[in-house]
């Protein structure tokens, strides 16, 4: 049984393929196996049974047989964490990285759903590199100004790194950061005065204004433009606090 092509897909590459090929969605709910299909879908459409044999494979594929064939969610988060990054996803079922996350944030959301544990021991939930990484890793980007990140990896420290990619919507952090977040730490580095690239993270800060600026706040990034070259033109921020 195991090598006949008994099982039909909706790939017209491959229709029709041997049953130890085959991967068969699994839940302990009958009703969220489609769920899991659709998402394997887009890696696995060779692999898959027509969506309407579903039911019926459901009830015949169990534990008994010598090779598992069961397709839990479990199987496919750890096949997903596997490829890394957003990039390498997004080549594997052929869309544009936009879409990739979005079909991320919906996976995501599923297992949040039904087994967030799974977040803990797989890393799926991109950064804002783009990066996977596991639930605990990340923290909540609270409209953090990218210019102010930018600023504080010109001191060696990336928080995009530990950021979670803002298309992610359907995942909630216990640790969320913000403008002042980013701002103290910041500061606390720049008052200890011992960092090489020092000039040029306060140069990069001297450049950011608030959207109602008033001209008289040129005064500085002017001075600054008279002493040193290379000073970054006007930014103008979306989140704003004095302390900058």
């Amino acid at each position: 049984m195991l090598q006949s092509e008994i099982v039909y897909t909706h790939n017209s590459e491959c229709p029709k393929i041997k049953l130890e090929k085959a991967f068969f969605p699994y839940s302990k709910s009958k009703s969220k196996i489609f769920e899991i299909w659709n998402f394997a879908n887009s890696l696995w459409s060779d692999h898959l049974p027509k969506k309407e044999h579903l039911e019926h494979w459901y009830e015949i594929i169990d534990s008994t047989w010598e090779k598992d064939l069961h397709l839990n969610l479990k199987k496919l988060v750890s096949c997903v964490a596997d490829f890394l990054n957003v990039t390498r996803l997004a080549e594997r079922i052929r869309q544009s990285e936009s879409s990739t996350l979005d079909w991320l944030n919906k996976l995501i959301g599923f297992v949040l759903s039904e087994e967030q544990d799974l977040l803990k021991d797989f890393a799926i939930i991109p950064n804002q590199h783009g990066e996977f990484k596991k639930r605990e890793q990340l923290w909540t980007d609270t409209n953090i100004p990218e210019e102010l990140k930018d600023a504080l990896k010109i001191l060696q420290e990336d928080w995009r790194d530990k950021l979670k990619h803002n298309q992610i919507t359907s995942c909630n952090l216990s640790i969320a950061k913000s403008i002042n977040d980013i701002v103290e730490h910041t500061n606390k580095i720049i008052k200890q005065n011992q960092h090489p690239s020092l000039k040029e993270a306060v140069l990069e800060l001297i450049s950011c204004f608030s959207s109602n600026h008033k001209s008289s706040d040129d005064r500085l990034l002017k001075f600054a433009k008279d002493f040193y070259n290379l000073v970054p033109d006007k930014k103008i921020l979306t989140e704003w606090t004095p302390n900058i």
